[in-house]
């Protein structure tokens, strides 16, 4: 199985708003540029490369979450990512950065 297979099957098997949430950030990446790519690392994360790794995508019981691996370089006037000091399990990171979708009710 190819890493766009796994990727669909793996939104399919998320049947609630995170399903549709992973399918919609994944469809306006690969719209995005044309020579982005898909990849499958990690023992399950979908991933977005062209020359070198743009983004991870997870779904989380209560998020969608999108790490951008030179997240902590782009700049962020409408504070979407988390704070650098949030960013990799209460450590600073330098480099990563990410944006949590999470559920409105």
């Amino acid at each position: 199985m190819n890493p766009s297979e796994r990727i669909d099957q793996l939104i399919a098997g998320l049947t609630d708003w995170r399903g549709k949430t992973l399918a919609s950030v994944r469809k306006t990446i690969l719209e995005a540029d044309r020579e982005i790519i898909e990849e499958w690392k990690w023992m399950g994360s979908p991933v977005w490369s062209r020359d070198g790794m743009i983004a991870v995508g997870n779904a989380h019981k209560d998020k969608v979450k999108l790490t951008f691996s030179h997240g902590a370089s782009l700049p962020d006037p409408d504070k979407l990512f988390n704070a650098a000091s949030e960013a990799t399990r209460g450590e600073r990171s330098i480099f990563s950065r990410a944006i949590r979708l999470m559920r409105v009710l």
